[in-house]
Protein backbone atom coordinates (compact mmCIF):
# COMPACT_ATOMS: atom_id res chain seq x y z
CA UNK A 1 0.00 0.00 0.00
CA UNK A 2 2.02 3.24 -1.00
CA UNK A 3 -0.57 5.88 -0.88
CA UNK A 4 -3.74 7.70 0.38
CA UNK A 5 -5.87 6.82 -2.36
CA UNK A 6 -5.03 2.73 -1.64
CA UNK A 7 -5.31 3.70 1.79
CA UNK A 8 -8.98 5.42 1.64
CA UNK A 9 -10.15 2.11 -0.88
CA UNK A 10 -9.32 0.01 1.28
CA UNK A 11 -10.53 1.09 4.55
CA UNK A 12 -13.91 2.08 2.66
CA UNK A 13 -13.95 -1.80 1.44
CA UNK A 14 -13.23 -2.83 4.85
CA UNK A 15 -15.61 -0.59 6.45
CA UNK A 16 -18.27 -1.97 3.93
CA UNK A 17 -17.71 -5.80 4.93
CA UNK A 18 -18.47 -4.55 8.63
CA UNK A 19 -21.39 -3.01 7.91
CA UNK A 20 -22.39 -5.31 5.25
CA UNK A 21 -22.15 -8.01 7.86
CA UNK A 22 -24.20 -6.54 10.86
CA UNK A 23 -26.78 -5.56 8.13
CA UNK A 24 -27.14 -9.12 7.04
CA UNK A 25 -27.57 -10.40 10.92
CA UNK A 26 -30.39 -7.79 11.51
CA UNK A 27 -32.16 -9.56 8.74
CA UNK A 28 -31.00 -12.75 10.10
CA UNK A 29 -32.42 -11.94 13.39
CA UNK A 30 -35.62 -9.77 12.09
CA UNK A 31 -36.66 -10.84 9.01
CA UNK A 32 -38.36 -8.12 7.17
CA UNK A 33 -37.00 -5.13 9.38
CA UNK A 34 -34.71 -3.36 6.29
CA UNK A 35 -38.40 -2.71 4.56
CA UNK A 36 -39.74 -1.79 8.46
CA UNK A 37 -37.40 1.05 8.89
CA UNK A 38 -37.24 4.44 7.76
CA UNK A 39 -35.53 5.37 4.76
CA UNK A 40 -34.79 9.12 4.95
CA UNK A 41 -31.82 8.68 7.43
CA UNK A 42 -28.91 7.83 4.70
CA UNK A 43 -27.42 4.63 4.22
CA UNK A 44 -29.90 2.02 5.15
CA UNK A 45 -27.14 -0.81 5.54
CA UNK A 46 -25.47 1.55 8.14
CA UNK A 47 -28.79 2.24 9.43
CA UNK A 48 -29.23 -1.62 10.25
CA UNK A 49 -25.90 -2.08 11.52
CA UNK A 50 -26.33 0.71 13.76
CA UNK A 51 -29.11 -0.40 15.30
CA UNK A 52 -27.54 -3.72 15.75
CA UNK A 53 -24.67 -2.50 17.33
CA UNK A 54 -26.41 -0.27 19.50
CA UNK A 55 -29.08 -2.83 20.87
CA UNK A 56 -26.57 -5.04 21.75
CA UNK A 57 -24.73 -2.08 23.68
CA UNK A 58 -27.75 -0.93 25.69
CA UNK A 59 -28.87 -4.85 26.34
CA UNK A 60 -25.20 -5.21 27.83
CA UNK A 61 -25.84 -2.29 30.12
CA UNK A 62 -29.13 -3.73 31.33
CA UNK A 63 -31.53 -1.28 29.68
CA UNK A 64 -35.34 -2.44 30.02
CA UNK A 65 -36.04 -4.29 26.41
CA UNK A 66 -39.33 -1.30 26.47
CA UNK A 67 -36.72 1.61 27.26
CA UNK A 68 -34.90 0.05 23.86
CA UNK A 69 -38.21 -0.46 21.72
CA UNK A 70 -39.16 3.14 22.74
CA UNK A 71 -35.29 4.08 21.23
CA UNK A 72 -36.06 2.32 18.12
CA UNK A 73 -39.75 4.21 17.84
CA UNK A 74 -37.59 7.76 17.97
CA UNK A 75 -36.11 6.83 14.20
CA UNK A 76 -39.29 7.52 12.99
CA UNK A 77 -39.62 11.50 12.56
CA UNK A 78 -43.93 11.23 12.83
CA UNK A 79 -43.32 8.25 15.13
CA UNK A 80 -45.45 6.07 12.68
CA UNK A 81 -45.23 2.29 13.20
CA UNK A 82 -47.47 0.77 15.92
CA UNK A 83 -45.18 0.89 18.81
CA UNK A 84 -46.11 -2.73 19.57
CA UNK A 85 -44.28 -3.34 16.13
CA UNK A 86 -40.81 -1.79 17.34
CA UNK A 87 -41.11 -4.31 20.62
CA UNK A 88 -41.64 -7.03 18.50
CA UNK A 89 -38.60 -6.33 16.40
CA UNK A 90 -36.82 -5.37 20.01
CA UNK A 91 -37.17 -8.91 21.08
CA UNK A 92 -36.51 -10.55 18.20
CA UNK A 93 -33.22 -8.86 18.22
CA UNK A 94 -32.72 -9.68 21.73
CA UNK A 95 -33.26 -13.64 21.31
CA UNK A 96 -30.76 -13.09 18.75
CA UNK A 97 -28.15 -11.29 21.35
CA UNK A 98 -28.50 -13.89 24.19
CA UNK A 99 -27.65 -16.85 21.49
CA UNK A 100 -24.51 -16.89 19.28
CA UNK A 101 -24.06 -12.84 18.02
CA UNK A 102 -21.45 -12.00 15.93
CA UNK A 103 -17.56 -11.34 17.88
CA UNK A 104 -17.97 -7.85 16.73
CA UNK A 105 -20.99 -7.36 19.48
CA UNK A 106 -19.50 -9.38 22.45
CA UNK A 107 -19.39 -6.98 25.26
CA UNK A 108 -15.79 -5.78 24.98
CA UNK A 109 -16.36 -4.81 21.76
CA UNK A 110 -19.77 -3.51 21.47
CA UNK A 111 -19.24 0.15 22.96
CA UNK A 112 -16.39 0.55 20.40
CA UNK A 113 -18.36 -0.13 17.48
CA UNK A 114 -20.85 1.94 18.29
CA UNK A 115 -18.37 4.85 18.70
CA UNK A 116 -17.12 3.99 15.50
CA UNK A 117 -20.11 3.58 13.43
CA UNK A 118 -22.49 6.92 14.94
CA UNK A 119 -18.45 8.63 13.92
CA UNK A 120 -18.88 7.02 10.82
CA UNK A 121 -22.08 7.93 10.12
CA UNK A 122 -21.51 11.69 11.56
CA UNK A 123 -19.04 11.96 9.15
CA UNK A 124 -21.10 10.49 5.93
CA UNK A 125 -24.11 12.02 7.41
CA UNK A 126 -22.34 15.34 7.41
CA UNK A 127 -21.25 15.39 3.67
CA UNK A 128 -24.39 14.48 2.20
CA UNK A 129 -27.19 16.51 4.41
CA UNK A 130 -25.23 19.29 5.72
CA UNK A 131 -23.60 19.57 9.55
CA UNK A 132 -27.03 21.02 11.23
CA UNK A 133 -29.49 18.43 9.94
CA UNK A 134 -27.05 15.27 11.06
CA UNK A 135 -26.90 16.96 14.44
CA UNK A 136 -30.66 17.68 14.41
CA UNK A 137 -31.11 13.90 13.57
CA UNK A 138 -28.65 12.65 16.25
CA UNK A 139 -30.79 14.54 18.75
CA UNK A 140 -34.22 13.56 17.34
CA UNK A 141 -33.91 10.60 15.72
CA UNK A 142 -31.20 9.08 17.59
CA UNK A 143 -31.67 10.08 21.03
CA UNK A 144 -27.76 11.11 21.19
CA UNK A 145 -26.48 12.02 24.88
CA UNK A 146 -26.16 15.87 24.31
CA UNK A 147 -22.54 15.13 25.79
CA UNK A 148 -21.56 13.26 22.99
CA UNK A 149 -23.11 15.73 20.34
CA UNK A 150 -20.63 18.76 22.18
CA UNK A 151 -17.40 16.88 23.58
CA UNK A 152 -16.27 16.43 20.08
CA UNK A 153 -15.95 12.91 20.37
CA UNK A 154 -17.97 13.07 16.53
CA UNK A 155 -15.71 14.85 15.08
CA UNK A 156 -13.86 12.28 12.40
CA UNK A 157 -12.88 13.67 8.82
CA UNK A 158 -14.43 11.85 6.22
CA UNK A 159 -11.20 10.60 4.76
CA UNK A 160 -8.79 10.48 7.75
CA UNK A 161 -5.46 8.72 5.42
CA UNK A 162 -6.26 10.86 2.39
CA UNK A 163 -2.83 12.62 2.90
CA UNK A 164 -1.13 9.34 4.01
CA UNK A 165 1.56 7.78 2.27
CA UNK A 166 4.14 4.86 2.78
CA UNK A 167 7.65 5.84 4.38
CA UNK A 168 9.51 5.48 1.45
CA UNK A 169 7.05 7.47 -0.30
CA UNK A 170 6.81 10.11 1.86
CA UNK A 171 10.90 10.11 1.85
CA UNK A 172 10.94 10.20 -1.53
CA UNK A 173 8.83 13.13 -2.06
CA UNK A 174 10.26 15.43 1.10
CA UNK A 175 13.73 14.64 1.55
CA UNK A 176 17.01 14.51 -0.67
CA UNK A 177 17.97 11.50 -2.59
CA UNK A 178 20.75 11.27 -0.02
CA UNK A 179 18.98 11.28 3.27
CA UNK A 180 16.07 8.78 1.71
CA UNK A 181 18.74 6.31 0.71
CA UNK A 182 20.28 6.19 4.28
CA UNK A 183 16.82 6.13 5.51
CA UNK A 184 15.75 3.00 3.62
CA UNK A 185 19.10 1.23 3.41
CA UNK A 186 18.99 1.24 7.30
CA UNK A 187 15.57 -0.99 6.83
CA UNK A 188 17.44 -3.37 3.88
CA UNK A 189 19.66 -4.86 6.23
CA UNK A 190 18.09 -9.00 6.85
CA UNK A 191 17.85 -9.04 10.08
CA UNK A 192 16.40 -5.92 10.17
CA UNK A 193 13.85 -7.02 7.72
CA UNK A 194 12.85 -10.27 9.00
CA UNK A 195 12.37 -8.57 12.38
CA UNK A 196 10.35 -5.95 10.56
CA UNK A 197 8.16 -8.53 8.71
CA UNK A 198 7.55 -10.87 11.73
CA UNK A 199 6.30 -7.63 13.28
CA UNK A 200 4.13 -6.58 10.48
CA UNK A 201 2.48 -10.58 10.26
CA UNK A 202 1.68 -10.57 13.89
CA UNK A 203 0.16 -7.25 13.73
CA UNK A 204 -2.20 -8.50 10.03
CA UNK A 205 -2.86 -11.48 12.04
CA UNK A 206 -4.78 -9.89 14.95
CA UNK A 207 -5.88 -6.92 12.36
CA UNK A 208 -7.45 -9.30 9.45
CA UNK A 209 -9.13 -7.65 6.56
CA UNK A 210 -8.31 -4.28 8.32
CA UNK A 211 -4.98 -4.34 6.00
CA UNK A 212 -5.26 -0.41 6.24
CA UNK A 213 -4.45 -0.23 10.01
CA UNK A 214 -1.80 -2.78 8.93
CA UNK A 215 -0.45 -0.79 6.33
CA UNK A 216 -0.31 1.86 8.70
CA UNK A 217 1.25 0.13 11.67
CA UNK A 218 3.92 -1.67 9.88
CA UNK A 219 4.85 1.84 7.98
CA UNK A 220 4.98 3.45 11.29
CA UNK A 221 7.21 0.19 12.70
CA UNK A 222 9.90 0.75 9.91
CA UNK A 223 9.87 4.56 10.50
CA UNK A 224 10.38 4.11 14.58
CA UNK A 225 13.08 2.08 14.07
CA UNK A 226 14.57 4.22 11.69
CA UNK A 227 14.37 7.08 14.12
CA UNK A 228 16.13 5.73 16.94
CA UNK A 229 18.70 3.86 14.84
CA UNK A 230 19.74 7.12 13.12
CA UNK A 231 19.28 8.90 16.66
CA UNK A 232 22.30 6.18 17.41
CA UNK A 233 24.46 7.11 14.69
CA UNK A 234 23.59 10.49 15.42
CA UNK A 235 25.21 10.56 18.70
CA UNK A 236 27.98 8.78 17.79
CA UNK A 237 28.97 10.96 14.66
CA UNK A 238 28.21 14.70 16.00
CA UNK A 239 24.75 14.43 13.98
CA UNK A 240 25.17 15.61 10.24
CA UNK A 241 23.39 13.29 7.74
CA UNK A 242 22.49 10.61 10.42
CA UNK A 243 20.51 14.08 12.34
CA UNK A 244 18.27 14.65 9.43
CA UNK A 245 17.23 11.14 8.87
CA UNK A 246 16.00 10.51 12.28
CA UNK A 247 14.30 13.99 12.06
CA UNK A 248 12.93 12.60 8.69
CA UNK A 249 11.65 9.74 10.46
CA UNK A 250 10.16 11.56 13.34
CA UNK A 251 8.22 13.61 10.90
CA UNK A 252 6.55 10.61 9.20
CA UNK A 253 5.64 9.29 12.47
CA UNK A 254 3.73 12.61 13.05
CA UNK A 255 1.98 12.28 9.88
CA UNK A 256 1.02 8.73 10.51
CA UNK A 257 -0.37 9.64 14.41
CA UNK A 258 -2.21 12.22 12.52
CA UNK A 259 -4.35 9.50 10.37
CA UNK A 260 -4.33 7.33 13.65
CA UNK A 261 -6.26 9.94 15.31
CA UNK A 262 -8.94 10.79 12.17
CA UNK A 263 -9.68 7.17 12.19
CA UNK A 264 -12.91 6.18 14.35
CA UNK A 265 -12.95 4.77 18.36
CA UNK A 266 -13.39 1.45 16.39
CA UNK A 267 -10.45 1.33 14.32
CA UNK A 268 -7.90 3.14 17.06
CA UNK A 269 -8.63 0.32 19.33
CA UNK A 270 -8.50 -2.32 17.17
CA UNK A 271 -5.06 -0.61 16.10
CA UNK A 272 -4.01 -0.44 19.93
CA UNK A 273 -4.61 -4.23 20.85
CA UNK A 274 -2.95 -5.09 18.03
CA UNK A 275 0.46 -3.84 19.93
CA UNK A 276 -0.66 -5.78 23.15
CA UNK A 277 0.05 -9.68 22.61
CA UNK A 278 -1.68 -9.82 26.38
CA UNK A 279 -4.93 -8.51 24.75
CA UNK A 280 -5.22 -11.02 22.26
CA UNK A 281 -4.10 -13.23 24.12
CA UNK A 282 -7.02 -12.31 26.83
CA UNK A 283 -9.68 -12.08 24.28
CA UNK A 284 -8.87 -15.78 22.75
CA UNK A 285 -9.48 -17.02 25.67
CA UNK A 286 -12.44 -14.56 26.67
CA UNK A 287 -14.13 -16.09 23.31
CA UNK A 288 -13.18 -19.95 24.29
CA UNK A 289 -14.91 -19.50 27.46
CA UNK A 290 -18.41 -18.41 26.00
CA UNK A 291 -18.34 -20.80 23.29
CA UNK A 292 -17.70 -23.51 25.87
CA UNK A 293 -20.28 -22.19 28.25
CA UNK A 294 -22.37 -21.63 25.25
CA UNK A 295 -22.11 -25.14 24.53
CA UNK A 296 -22.84 -26.61 27.62
CA UNK A 297 -26.35 -24.35 27.62
CA UNK A 298 -25.28 -21.98 30.30
CA UNK A 299 -28.50 -19.81 30.87
CA UNK A 300 -27.36 -16.69 30.13
CA UNK A 301 -26.16 -17.57 26.51
CA UNK A 302 -29.78 -19.33 25.96
CA UNK A 303 -32.20 -17.94 23.72
CA UNK A 304 -36.18 -17.53 24.53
Amino acid sequence: MEDGREFSDTREQWWWEVIEQLAAELDEACPGAKRFLPRDLGDLDLVRAMLMARTALRDQRVAAATDIANELYSLWPDREPPLEDCAGLVTDLLRHLHGEPSPSLRSWQALDLWSGLLQLYAARRAAEVGALRTARELDERWLLDPQAMNDGSLDRPLNPGAGWRSFAAHLRATQRDNVTGAALGLLERATVAQELNRSVESLGEHLGAGSHLAALAGQAEAAKYVRRRAGELSSGTGGGLWAVVSAAAADYLMLCEGVREGLTTYEQELFRTAYEPEWRDREGMLEAYLLRDAGAGHPAYRCG
